[in-house]
C-alpha cells in the first residue's frame, strides 16, 4: 500500500462501482490531520442519451470537515441497499436530511496537502 500525498484542491472521489454482481469500493485512510471539503451527489434517477444511461444527481453541499490523523473516510453499510449508505468519517456519520443510495458518490476536496492510503473492498452479490 503506497502513501499517496494531494495538493490543496486536489479530489477523491467515494462511490460503489458495479460490474454484475461484482461491486467494488475504493476509500480513504488519512496519515495526518487535515480540512476536507465533501460533496454529496444524491442519485435521483437517469435517463438514456445516444443508447447510452446517464445518471442524475441532486448535489448536496456538506461543507468542510477536520479530520484527524488515521480516520478511515467511507461508505457505511456498502454491500446492503436495504441499509442507510451514509458517508462516514471514523464512526461519524455525515448526512442531512436526503436519504442516501447505494449509487450516490461521495467528492472529497483536499483542502490541505494530504497523505493517505487508498484502500479496496469487493463483494460478490449472489
Amino acid at each position: 500500500m503506497s502513501i499517496i500525498s494531494s495538493y490543496p484542491n486536489d479530489t477523491f472521489t467515494i462511490e460503489l462501482k458495479s460490474n454484475g454482481p461484482y461491486i467494488h469500493s475504493k476509500y480513504l485512510k488519512i496519515l495526518n490531520n487535515t480540512n476536507i471539503n465533501i460533496e454529496w451527489y444524491n442519485y435521483t434517477g437517469g435517463h438514456f442519451e445516444n443508447k447510452k444511461w446517464i445518471n442524475t444527481y441532486n448535489i448536496i453541499k456538506l461543507g468542510d470537515y477536520n479530520v484527524t490523523q488515521n480516520s478511515i473516510i467511507d461508505i457505511a453499510n456498502k454491500f446492503s441497499n436495504k441499509l442507510d449508505n451514509s458517508l462516514i468519517i471514523d464512526n461519524i456519520k455525515i448526512t442531512n436530511n436526503h436519504k442516501p443510495t447505494n449509487s450516490d458518490k461521495y467528492i472529497i476536496t483536499f483542502r490541505d496537502t494530504t497523505l493517505y492510503n487508498i484502500l479496496s473492498d469487493s463483494y460478490v452479490d449472489h
